[in-house]
C-alpha cells in the first residue's frame, strides 16, 4: 500500500495492523514497483533493497503494528486519507467504536474516510457467524481462531460511524436475495435485527470529518 501510494503521489503513509503480518518477500514487493512502472508511474528505488524497514524508507512508510495503540500514537488532525478493504469487520467488537474515534481525532477537518466491509461470515460465506452466542463468539479462543468477525451488521455499522461524528458521503450495500442461513438457525440474539438489516452482504462508504 505504502508503495502504491507513493506511485500516485502520496507523500507519507502509515500502515496499521494488530501484528506483523507483512510478507517478508521482497521480490513480491520489487515485481510490484515494475508493474506500476509498466504503467508509468513514478516508483520509489528498491531495486537494491534488502529489508522491509529499507523498502518502506524509500516510499517514505512506517509500519505499525500494535492495533488500536498504534493508531493513538497518530497525532491529531494529522491525516488526509484512511482506508480499508475487508478490516472493519474484523475489529474485536469491544474495540470498534475506540477504534472509529481514533481515526475520526486523526482526520484532517476535510479528511476523508474510505471503506469497504465483507459481513459474510468467513466460514462459508453466508451468515454462520450468528449461530453463536455472544459470549463464546468474542471468547478469546473463537477471536484468535482465525475466521473472527464482529457482527455488526451493515446499517448499525454506519449508525456507528455516524454517532461517532463522521458525516457519510456516499455509501453502497451488497445484498444476498434473501437470508443465505436460516433465521431459526441464527442465535436469539440477533432477534433485535430484521431480514432486512441482515441481508446485507457486502458495504461501502466514504466519509467525511
Amino acid at each position: 500500500s505504502a508503495i502504491i501510494g507513493f506511485s500516485y503521489g502520496v507523500k507519507f503513509t502509515y500502515l496499521v495492523d494488530i501484528g506483523n503480518y507483512v510478507t517478508k518477500d521482497l521480490n513480491f514487493y520489487k515485481r510490484l514497483v515494475l508493474i506500476l512502472k509498466g504503467k508509468g508511474l513514478k516508483t520509489p528505488n528498491i531495486a537494491n533493497s534488502n529489508s522491509i524497514q529499507e523498502i518502506l524508507n524509500s516510499c517514505n512508510g512506517i509500519y505499525l503494528t500494535d492495533g488500536l495503540s498504534s493508531l493513538n500514537s497518530i497525532k491529531d488532525n494529522s491525516i488526509d486519507f484512511v482506508w480499508s478493504h475487508s478490516v472493519l469487520e474484523h475489529v474485536r467488537k469491544y474495540q470498534f467504536h475506540a477504534m472509529q474515534k481514533q481515526l475520526l481525532r486523526i482526520l484532517k477537518s476535510n479528511g476523508l474516510a474510505s471503506h469497504s466491509i465483507d459481513f459474510q461470515d468467513h466460514l462459508d460465506y453466508g451468515l454462520n457467524n450468528l449461530r453463536f452466542p455472544e459470549k463464546l463468539w468474542e471468547s478469546n479462543l473463537f477471536a484468535n481462531a482465525g475466521f473472527y468477525t464482529n457482527r455488526i451488521p451493515a446499517l448499525k455499522m454506519h449508525s456507528i460511524f455516524e454517532k461517532i461524528g463522521f458525516k457519510i458521503k456516499r455509501k453502497s450495500l451488497g445484498k444476498w436475495p434473501r437470508l443465505p442461513t436460516k433465521r431459526s438457525s441464527i442465535h436469539r440474539e440477533f432477534d433485535i435485527y430484521t431480514d432486512s438489516e441482515l441481508i446485507n452482504r457486502t458495504s461501502y462508504v466514504l466519509l467525511e470529518k
